[in-house]
């Protein structure tokens, strides 16, 4: 398929997913204040600084309070990974590529994308940010539903499901990361029946609580963060996700096989390349499987999804060169050298922007 195709697909399901995981951060971050006017202000700024983006929100605004932080996480279309930025980047992928996606994907798409303007033009305190963070989950959800039961299993799926998982790995990590810093900033356990809703809130943000009890009873420090780190069948945990992603990516890499070996006598086209994301993947995962939470919070959790943040993004950076920028070469080597023009200059927009 066209590199430009399936980028487009990896990254409008990626930003539908982003826009699904800061909804689930503000949703769990308010279960967490729970009314605690004295911290909200030390309960916000963690939330921002999770998103990467704490620069852009300090020389915007005077103050980490909640109305701040929500416009800045919500509707603040200079933050590339507000809701309001990433719904509008995933349709305007889709709409560069409508032959490409079902009908019902696009208008789903499309309802989103009224559902999130039309919200953004009211006062950010007359809005009843949980329901609209609930609404933003059910958008997703609806989009992806939509993608599985219409969509061939083909590598338009392959390259959706891939950018889908990756983006679900990194954000359950940093769900996982905030909140850890909030309710144990010196690893103590959790003990009062206050302690216990918090748990609970973190659990139901990846929509795990029911799960969790099931197999492990009650909330501790150390189970939470091995359910949503490493459980190996838990949909949303962040090892399970990087295997679906190391799946798909497989996938991907037999199908593109044949045709890069047709080109194989160009320097630039290194066949062995194309494996390189699944090794690297495959590496994280199998490393993810040898380790336990209690050593992970022993030697220190944040460190830790630091680590894995890391790994993930530069396996991004690898899909983004082997996939779309090295297709765009060849077809700019084929015709003549205008790469900083047109299609070239929204894509590598597209990669500094993520």
């Amino acid at each position: 398929m066209l590199s430009r195709v399936a980028e487009s697909i990896y990254w409008m399901n990626r930003y539908i997913e982003r826009a699904e995981n800061v909804a689930r951060l503000i949703d769990v971050n308010i279960n967490l204040t729970l009314g605690e006017q004295d911290l909200l202000g030390k309960q916000w700024m963690p939330l921002v600084r999770t998103t990467g983006d704490h620069g852009a929100f300090e020389s915007r605004y005077s103050a980490p309070t909640p109305n701040n932080a929500l416009n800045f996480l919500l509707f603040d279309e200079e933050n590339r990974n507000s809701i309001i930025s990433c719904v509008k980047a995933a349709r305007e992928n889709a709409r560069q590529i409508r032959q490409a996606i079902p009908i019902i994907v696009w208008e789903q798409l499309n309802r989103f994308y009224h559902l999130v303007l039309e919200t953004s033009t009211q006062d950010i305190e007359s809005i009843d940010t949980q329901d609209f963070c609930e609404r933003v989950r059910l958008a997703s959800h609806l989009i992806s539903g939509a993608e599985d039961a219409t969509s061939l299993k083909d590598q338009a799926w392959y390259f959706g499901r891939l950018g889908r998982m990756l983006e679900r790995a990194d954000y359950t990590s940093r769900i996982v990361d905030i909140q850890y810093f909030i309710l144990l900033p010196e690893n103590v356990p959790v003990g009062s029946t206050l302690d216990a809703v918090r748990w609970s809130a973190l659990l139901r943000s990846a929509n795990g609580l029911m799960l969790y009890r099931r197999k492990y009873g009650n909330l501790e420090p150390v189970t939470v963060a091995e359910f949503l780190l490493l459980d190996p069948l838990f949909s949303r945990s962040t090892l399970r996700c990087i295997a679906e992603a190391e799946d798909a990516l497989f996938h991907i890499v037999n199908d593109s096989h044949d045709v890069a070996k047709r080109i194989a006598d160009d320097p630039m086209a290194n066949v062995n390349e194309l494996w390189k994301a699944v090794l690297d993947m495959a590496k994280l995962s199998e490393s993810m499987r040898n380790t336990d939470a209690r050593s992970i919070l022993n030697s220190g959790i944040h460190e830790y999804i630091d680590r894995i943040q890391t790994e993930l993004n530069q396996i991004g950076i690898t899909i983004q060169d082997d996939f779309f920028t090295w297709n765009k070469r060849w077809s700019t080597i084929q015709t003549s050298d205008h790469s900083t023009t047109g299609a070239a200059k929204k894509q590598e927009q597209r990669q500094r922007a993520d």
